[in-house]
């Protein structure tokens, strides 16, 4: 716990505004960090929940724990989690979740070196300054970073980070309906709040009860076979694994 929290004073100032969706007339096209930077910092996940493979990103917000942020939506009643990094396929583990924000914490298993923290966050976004959603996909056949630009109409992978036009994290894409930008201070002031809890599971953020409703009528909707049990909350999460991975939990 006092590695993740030093993790969220190293996150840098909070964002001052809420992120702005559309795209003004900016001076210059936004930037993202350096590509082997972004190979090393983002994650591509692919969560079995109920008949369904969903796919979404996240963001290393710890390095040393193997700590990453994503959508809460996009793993909500997920049974299995696979994480495709730059140094190789991990299976993870939900460790923490606030769903009014729609926000997630998962922690990969097992740890290896070689991941990295992007550090570099935005201050205050400017009105109208063009936002840039970098997300990292797997299909099982190929896995590669892709970029999309934040506006209107924008189809944008779940749990991207959002880099603002000098390369900083600005937010991340959550919003279950639509598709959204949670800004980097909500983020920032989450990650603060949590506490340990049992079986290594995160506890603090009070309000997942209050939207819990909502995820799981989305989960309902969206996934064939999705069962109740699979998303409890405030309870013991096992690591959830992939097939093979069994012993890499003894």
């Amino acid at each position: 716990m006092a590695r993740l929290h030093r993790a969220v004073r190293r996150l840098g100032v909070t964002v001052g505004i809420v992120v702005a969706l559309t795209v003004g007339l900016p001076a210059a096209p936004a930037q993202a960090p350096s590509p082997d930077r972004l190979e090393l910092g983002l994650v591509a996940i692919e969560a079995r929940i109920g008949d369904d493979v969903v796919r979404s990103s996240g963001t290393v917000i710890d390095a040393d724990d193997g700590l990453i942020l994503t959508a809460a939506h996009s793993i909500w009643g997920a049974k299995t989690l696979r994480l495709s990094t730059g140094v190789g396929v991990l299976h993870g583990r939900i460790v923490g979740r606030a769903p009014c924000s729609d926000v997630a914490l998962i922690e990969t298993q097992p740890r290896i070196p070689g991941l990295a923290t992007l550090t570099d966050t935005a201050g205050t976004a400017a009105p109208g300054e063009a936002l840039t959603a970098v997300g990292r996909v797997s299909d099982g056949s190929r896995d590669r970073i892709t970029s999309s630009a934040v506006g209107a109409g924008a189809r944008l992978m779940p749990g991207s980070p959002v880099f603002d036009g000098r390369g900083r994290v600005a937010g991340i894409v959550a919003r279950w309906s639509p598709a959204s930008v949670v800004p980097w201070g909500t983020v920032r002031r989450r990650l603060g709040e949590l506490q340990p809890g049992p079986q290594r599971v995160y506890v603090g953020w009070r309000d997942q009860y209050r939207c819990a409703g909502r995820l799981r009528a989305f989960a309902v909707a969206r996934h064939p076979g999705f069962r109740r049990r699979d998303a409890r909350l405030n309870a013991p999460l096992p690591a959830t694994r992939l097939p093979g991975t069994e012993e890499l939990d003894r």
